[in-house]
């Protein structure tokens, strides 16, 4: 009769012990976030990067730092498949060690007597090692890691990705950081740079002179400055054609270059906005003088308004 009588208590236990584990199975596996050391050198590296990990299953959140080339995911993925994929895809990335929480570790006050029990217990394991290795030759430390450490750093140096925009990203910011370099010399050099002026123009203003004929007003204004460097003189007519019609125009021109002038030809005021041989469209200038056209004529008072019409 006992042993009948124990039978649905044991059915019961079984029972609990079945729910149990199947809420276990039920319960989802715990969020955690891990750190790695990724090859990113751009924002191209950094999209393709995101693009890898936020296409796993399990991944939630991804942060990325491109200057530390450190990469943060939050998620229920363990980081071995995480790396897996980097690898896969062509990125060097190793997985760094977590930090400890500082509330977690703080240490626990010891009281001073086990502080001398410990003390005492290191004095003596000490008098034995040192009597133990006083015969024997210590083994000299290996270095293992280091030269793997060197070889993917290098790897991190000189790779890089082949997704879009990565190339031409690096390409423009070296360009903006150069042309940053160079205003910022000019503007030294033009506070260093005594005034020397003309009429309403001076040396520190940057020019652009357009409808010239012979160049004898851009080498007026170049003698009077001493220097030709702000100065972008431009001709509606070809080097030959200002040969042909003036006397002293190949010469004024000549002139200004030695002097550092911008000379271009072939020039019209009409289209000029998208005229390639004056450079980019968003290059500024303090002053454009565009003179008052030369008739032709050969004869006469060219003030007079018949003339004029």
């Amino acid at each position: 009769m006992a042993t009948e009588e124990m039978k649905p208590d044991t059915k019961k236990t079984e029972q609990k012990q079945k729910q149990s584990s199947q809420i276990k199975e039920d319960l989802p596996p715990p969020i955690k976030s891990c750190s790695l050391k990724v090859s990113i050198h751009c924002e191209g590296c950094k999209k393709k990067v995101k693009k890898i990990l936020t296409s796993i299953e399990g991944v939630y959140i991804v942060y990325i730092d491109v200057k530390q080339h450190k990469v943060t995911v939050i998620g229920i993925v363990s980081p071995e498949i995480l790396l897996k994929k980097l690898i896969k895809a062509g990125k060097n990335a190793v997985l760094l060690p977590e930090i400890p929480d500082p509330v977690e570790n703080k240490p626990k006050p010891v009281d001073p007597k086990e502080k001398n029990k410990k003390k005492k217990k290191g004095e003596n394991l000490q008098r034995t090692d040192e009597a133990t290795s006083s015969g024997t030759d210590k083994p000299e430390k290996t270095e293992v890691g280091k030269s793997d450490k060197l070889e993917s750093e290098k790897n991190d140096a000189g790779e890089c990705c082949t997704g879009d925009g990565c190339e031409v990203a690096s390409v423009k910011e070296k360009k903006d950081v150069l042309k940053e370099k160079d205003s910022v010399k000019e503007k030294k050099k033009k506070k260093k740079m005594k005034t020397k002026k003309l009429g309403e123009y001076n040396n520190k203003q940057k020019i652009l002179l357009v409808g010239e004929g012979d160049f004898s007003f851009s080498l007026s204004l170049a003698r009077a400055f001493g220097s030709a460097t702000n100065l972008t003189a431009t001709s509606l007519d070809t080097l030959e054609e200002i040969q042909l019609k003036y006397k002293n125009g190949k010469a004024n021109v000549e002139e200004l270059k030695t002097r550092g002038c911008t000379v271009v030809h072939g020039i019209n005021v009409h289209s000029m906005a998208k005229d390639r041989k004056l450079g980019q469209r968003s290059e500024l200038y303090d002053r454009i003088i565009f003179n008052f056209p030369h008739s032709g004529f050969g004869f006469g008072c060219e003030n007079q308004s018949y003339y004029i019409m």
